[in-house]
Order: structure tokens, then sequence, then C-alpha cells
């Protein structure tokens, strides 16, 4: 019975390829033709026209050391201090160890020869917790170290693209749809609850987190008939042998609707007249993103310079140090759209998925929090204050690949127009205040994400 099934269900697979059916799923290529990825240089490539982008995501390498430790295995109680030398951006091998030094005390220790692969039991590890693949021999003569020769600096492997990438621009026909920087872009990411694999810098289009509507291939960029997709980025001067990889996903439709006897008075041709009922046209409805940073005053202040050009779909904040801001006003043409301290804003949106922030990280100070004090140093707090707070969401831990060591949510506040995914709920206004209240002046991050209907700047 299951063999004739297998045989029956092949059959019908053999007419549908003879009767040269379309496959409407999705493709996988790879991204090649990078050009300009030196360090200090921009680089970019790019990216074929006429079909629809779900995702690009890249894959970032490069050698970058940034705090470097030296153990050395069997050589006793090792009272020697190490000095590292790494290159600068500029030189001719930045971001490598160059040289190591040593001194302190220096004395006491079992004499051999200490290599980064394993003899007799003796070896010289360089550990870091960027970098990668760095050896060195130390030699130890009458108790001391007597010389270290560093026999490879480092080795190129995958690195964080908040570390090798500088900025990150998105353009189609010369417009800059999306500038927001690397560290924005994979916040947004965290924010809806995913963390990136390690090197890993995702462009979605198509946002994951969106998947369960139905038409969730609404924001697809669709090439069809634009002239030009071009992905441009910044590399950082400090990193080595940087290089860039990655795929594409895309398909060849068109993202199109159906006119019907509810939207046609609203969708209407270049001449002004309506089409046709049962008539397919294409759209557009790309997500924007851009950023730009506000200094801020302690107490209430008004963020009066974002132009609510387009419908504004979502609102990030963050302070240039975390956990200042404790309450977010969103005022649209007058009316008060959002009215809440941080730890109700918290709550909003983690009902909804939204990794915004938490009792335990919302300001002690006017937010209604904790401050970010946990068990057992500092000031206790109590132990139901950790019943819902995640430890980590999807794919990582929440802390030094999403936020900071204070603060391990990506953003001090997020503004979610859009709550149940659907972008006709997207914020329209003629004027737009962001009101913050903070318990300290700063600097902070604002990126809006947009819908303007186009690939427009």
């Amino acid at each position: 019975m299951k063999f004739q099934l297998i045989v029956t269900v092949l059959a019908v697979l053999a007419i549908f390829a003879s009767a040269g059916l379309t496959n409407l799923g999705r493709s996988v290529n790879v991204l090649s033709g990078f050009q300009g990825v030196t360090p200090g240089g921009t680089a970019s490539i790019n990216l074929p026209v006429n079909q629809r982008y779900f995702r690009n995501v890249l894959q970032c390498y490069g050698i970058y050391y940034s705090a470097p430790t030296l153990t050395l295995t069997g050589a006793g109680s090792v009272n020697a201090t190490f000095t590292f030398t790494i290159g600068a951006a500029g030189s001719a091998t930045p971001g490598s160890i160059t040289a190591i030094a040593y001194g302190g005390t220096n004395s006491g220790m079992t004499n051999g020869t200490y290599t980064s692969t394993l003899t007799g039991g003796k070896q010289a590890v360089i550990s870091d917790i960027t970098g990668f693949g760095a050896t060195c021999t130390v030699t130890i003569a009458g108790g001391s170290v007597t010389g270290i020769v560093v026999n490879n600096g480092g080795t190129q492997c995958p690195i964080d693209p908040r570390i090798l990438l500088t900025s990150c621009k998105q353009i189609v026909n010369g417009q800059v749809v999306r500038d927001a920087s690397p560290t924005s872009v994979i916040g947004a990411i965290n924010h809806s609850g995913y963390v990136p694999q390690y090197g890993s810098f995702p462009l979605l289009y198509a946002d994951p987190q969106r998947n369960w509507l139905r038409d969730a291939e609404m924001n697809s960029w669709d090439m069809n008939g634009q002239g030009s997709f071009q992905l441009q980025f910044g590399i950082s001067a400090a990193v080595g042998s940087p290089a860039l990889g990655g795929v594409m996903e895309f398909d060849p439709r068109q993202n199109t609707r159906t006119i019907n006897a509810n939207n046609q008075k609203y969708i209407l041709q270049a001449n002004g007249q309506t089409y046709p009922i049962g008539t397919k046209v294409p759209y557009l409805s790309p997500i924007a993103q851009h950023q730009t940073t506000v200094t801020i005053t302690s107490g209430r202040f008004d963020i009066t310079t974002i132009i609510p050009t387009y419908p504004i779909s979502r609102i990030y904040l963050a302070g240039a140090t975390p956990g200042n801001i404790y309450g977010l006003d969103i005022v649209a043409d007058g009316a008060i759209r959002l009215q809440t301290t941080l730890k109700d804003l918290a709550e909003l949106n983690s009902e909804y998925g939204f990794e915004t922030s938490s009792p335990v990280y919302a300001p002690n100070s006017n937010g209604n929090g904790f401050g970010g004090l946990t068990n057992p140093t500092g000031t206790p707090i109590p132990t139901w204050a950790l019943v819902g707070t995640p430890a980590t969401i999807p794919n990582g831990v929440l802390g030094a690949n999403s936020g900071t060591a204070t603060q391990p949510y990506a953003w001090d506040a997020v503004y979610i127009a859009d709550m149940n995914g659907r972008p006709w709920n997207a914020l329209r206004c003629a004027n737009l205040i962001i009101r913050t209240y903070a318990n300290a002046g700063e600097n902070v991050t604002v990126m809006v994400e947009s819908l303007p209907g186009a690939y427009r700047g």
C-alpha cells in the first residue's frame, strides 16, 4: 500500500513537471560581486532587479583582537604579566596581534618552550572575546620568561557586524530607503525576539515576525521594473582582512492586488481613471528605516525634528546611557497616541512578543522599576520580580549580543503603532512630537520605520 502511494505521488509530480508548471516557491542564491571590502573602505554590491526580495543575509568576516589574554599551561604559578600590541587602524595589520611583551615578577616558573600547539603539556593559549587563531611561542629559562614570538597574529573568522560595519545603506534607483546603523538594524531584530547567529547580518524585507499575516509578503522588496538595487557598507579601518558574503532570498513573482468594489475608487491609473474590477495591479509597500541622534534634557523633552512624511509603523529610542528614559509620550496632531512609563510600555509590548524592557531594568527613579539591580549584588530585589522576565530569546541570550551589560535590551523605549502587524494601523499625522521623560540629559538614537509606499528616501 505504501509502495503504491509513493508510485502515485511520483506519477503526479511527473505530470506537473511535464506540464511546465511554474515554481512559486522562493530561491536562495549566493551574494557575489562585493566591491571595496578593504579596511576603512566603502563596500558595495549591485543586486539583480526584476525579482522580489524577502531578505538578504550577510556574513561578516575579519580579524579583530580587542582584549587578548595569554595563559601558560604547565608553567606552575605564572606571575609574569603580558602586554599585547595590536595593529591599529590604518596600519598594515589592523586587528592582529603584532607583539607580546612580558614583565612583572616573572620568576619561579617551570622552564621549557610553550607553544600554541600542545607539546609535552606545555601550552601557550591566546584567548580573546572577538579574535581567533593567534598563536605564539613562549620560552621560560631560569624560572623566568625570556622571550615571546608571535607566530600568527590572527585568523580571519566570523565577526560581529556591529564591529565590521560602520554604516549600512540600502539604495533603490539612487534613493536611500534605509540608512539605519548595523547596531539599530540588529536591535530591531532583537526587539522582535531574535538574536542573529554570530557574524550574521540579516536585512529583512518580508519580516518573519509578521509571517502569520494573510499577506505576509506584502512588505517584500519587489524590484520588477526598477532600475537598480544596491547595498552599501562602511568597513571599519580597525578590522584586518575584512570580507563579506551571504545569500539572497527571492522569487520571480510580483506584488499585486486585485481590484474589487471596495478598493476600486482608491487605486487609480496614472490618468486618474479607475481600473476594471478583477484587474490585478502591482504595488509597492517597503518598510523604510532612517535614524538620527537627538540631544535630550533631563525631565520632559519634546523631540519635534522627526517629520512624519510617511505613515510610521514603529519608533525606537536608545539613550547613550541605558536606563535614563523612564517615560514616553507620542503626540500626533495634538492628540496623545501613547502616554506611558517604561514599565507600562515593557508590559504592553511584551504581551505581543516584543522585547522592549522589563520591571527589572525599568528605571527605579520615576520609572516604577528596579533600575537594573540584580540579586545578590547591590540592593536585593524581590525574587518575584524576576518572574516573567526573559533571560533568553530564540537563538540567543539577552545581554552582550543584544543590549549592554547594564541593559540587556536593545532599546530604552519603542512605540509600536502596528501592534498587530497590519500596515494600515501605521500612524498618520502632519505634526509629530516624541516626548521623552528622562532622569538625565543624553544623546538619544531615534530610528523610525515608515511606509513610504515606494522606494523613497
